[in-house]
């Protein structure tokens, strides 16, 4: 199967939240603490 790039576009509330950056930023944040955790990169 071939794969074709996809172009993300960041939503951005009234309030200038970006849920989608938030959640993402979380996830780092998630894989930085394991890293630190374990020792594994």
């Amino acid at each position: 199967m071939e794969a074709f790039p996809r172009e993300i576009q960041n939503y951005r509330a009234k309030d200038d939240r970006e849920p989608f950056a938030e959640w993402l930023d979380s996830l780092r944040d998630i894989r930085a603490i394991d890293i630190l955790q374990t020792g594994k990169i």
